[in-house]
C-alpha cells in the first residue's frame, strides 16, 4: 500500500496571503481567479518537484551536503491548519536511527518511484512559503544539516546536551552561512528562486500549488523548524 498521495491546494478563494493588518483573523481574501491558459500550458506549480531541484543543486554545489542523495529525500508538503505566520514551518524525519528504542519499523520500506526513501522532509504550506526570503532558504539548509553525514537514514549528532541542535543560535548563524555560500554560486533566478514568492504570489504566477504528501504514519520528526511563539 502506497502511503504516498498528491496534494493539491488550490488558487482561488484562499485565506492564505501574507499577513495583512486590513485583514481580521478568519476573514477570507477573494482573490480574482487568473486569466484562463491556453490548453496546452498547465497552470499548477509542482512544489515537490521545484524543493527537489533546489535539494538537488544544494548538494552539488555546497560542499557539506555532498554527501546527499537527494533521489532518496522526499520533498513533500502538509497543509497548515492555522493562517498565520507562527507554527510550523518545516520538519524532517528519519526512516532509520542507532537508537534502538526508536521504533522507526512504519517508516521503512517507503518508496518513490521505485526507490527507498531514506528522509521525509514536509514542508507546511502556505506558512513555509510566507517566511519571507531568505529566512524560508535559511530553513531548507536547517532541515538538510540534520540529515546523517553517512547518508544511512539516521540523523546528525552533535556533543553535548542538544545532541540534535546544538547550540541554537550557533546552528542557526551556521545556516545563513551556508545559505550565503550557496547563493555566491547561483544565479537570481537559480533553483531558489520560488522561494522569494508568497504563497499567493507563487499560485498567481504558476497556477495551483500541488505536491506530494505522505499519510497514514505518525510523525516522529526530529528537526521541526517552527516559530516558538506559536501555541
Amino acid at each position: 500500500m502506497s502511503y504516498i498521495s498528491r496534494c493539491h491546494l488550490p488558487v482561488r478563494r484562499r485565506n492564505v496571503a501574507r499577513s495583512d493588518p486590513s485583514v481580521s483573523p478568519g476573514q477570507l481574501l477573494l482573490i480574482p481567479d487568473p486569466p484562463p491558459a491556453p490548453d496546452h500550458v498547465p497552470r499548477k506549480f509542482d512544489y515537490t518537484a521545484a524543493m527537489h531541484r533546489l535539494i538537488k543543486d544544494i548538494a552539488e554545489k555546497c560542499p557539506e551536503f555532498h554527501h546527499i542523495d537527494p533521489s532518496r529525500v522526499l520533498a513533500g508538503i502538509t497543509i497548515a491548519r492555522k493562517r498565520g505566520r507562527y507554527g510550523l514551518h518545516a520538519q524532517i524525519m528519519q526512516t532509520r536511527s542507532r537508537d534502538k528504542r526508536l521504533d522507526l519499523s512504519e517508516w521503512s520500506g517507503l518508496t518513490h518511484d521505485g526507490r527507498e526513501m531514506l528522509y521525509v522532509i514536509e514542508f507546511c504550506l502556505p506558512r513555509f512559503q510566507n517566511l519571507g526570503y531568505p529566512e524560508n532558504l535559511d530553513t531548507v539548509f536547517h532541515e538538510l544539516y540534520h540529515i546523517s553525514p553517512a547518508f544511512d537514514g539516521d540523523i546528525r549528532r552533535f556533543a553535548g546536551r542538544n545532541r540534535v541542535h546544538s547550540s541554537s543560535k550557533k546552528y542557526d548563524a551556521l545556516m545563513a552561512q551556508f545559505r550565503r555560500d550557496y547563493l555566491s554560486k547561483v544565479p537570481a533566478t537559480g533553483p531558489q528562486a520560488f522561494l522569494k514568492y508568497s504563497f499567493l504570489e507563487l499560485s498567481r504566477r504558476y497556477g495551483d500549488v500541488v505536491g506530494l504528501r505522505v499519510r497514514g504514519r505518525r510523525r516522529r520528526s526530529v528537526g521541526r523548524t517552527a516559530d516558538r511563539r506559536s501555541g
